[in-house]
């Protein structure tokens, strides 16, 4: 994979931008100082640079945190807490399975992105997309929650950590 075009984002679109992200994850993720590019792979997926650094990507038709984004910012919402048990699956690509929830935003609904970080550091460790409810998430015992579309050491963490 490698990057085909890359622009600087206009500031009308730098601050609608800004906007949508900051309320959907409650945090100021991209500052008002700082340089916002716009990337695309050759491979199609768009990613959005904040101060050189691939902090968002269009996951279909929607801008979200990469996970290496997430290392940098520290979100109050679309967030799922898991257990130990729950990661070496996690990061092998399987999908979120209700039991290896902890705690989990309860404004999550389905289709939403959300973020998967561990229980132990608080780290995030993947990207799902939800398939059942945050307030289900973490009152069932069984089935699967989230469909993991991006997790660390995948094809698009190699991709983003070399830059």
């Amino acid at each position: 994979m490698r990057i085909t075009s890359r622009h600087h984002m206009r500031d009308d679109r730098v601050r609608e931008l800004r906007s949508e992200v900051n309320e959907k994850f409650g945090c100021n993720v991209i500052p008002s100082d700082s340089v916002v590019e716009v990337a695309v792979t050759d491979e199609g997926h768009e990613l959005v640079f904040v101060g050189k650094k691939p902090v968002l990507m269009k996951f279909e038709e929607e801008v979200f945190l990469t996970v290496v984004g997430a290392l940098e910012t520290d979100i109050e919402r679309r967030k799922v807490v898991v257990d130990q048990g729950a990661i070496p699956f996690l990061l092998n690509g399987a999908d979120l399975m209700a039991p290896g929830v902890v705690d989990a935003d309860l404004d999550i609904e389905p289709d939403d992105l959300f973020l998967v970080v561990e229980e132990k550091h608080d780290k995030p460790i993947a990207v799902c997309r939800a398939i059942e409810a945050g307030d289900f998430m973490v009152s069932s015992e069984s089935g699967k929650v989230g469909e993991n579309i991006h997790y660390v050491q995948d094809e698009i963490w190699d991709f983003l950590s070399e830059d």
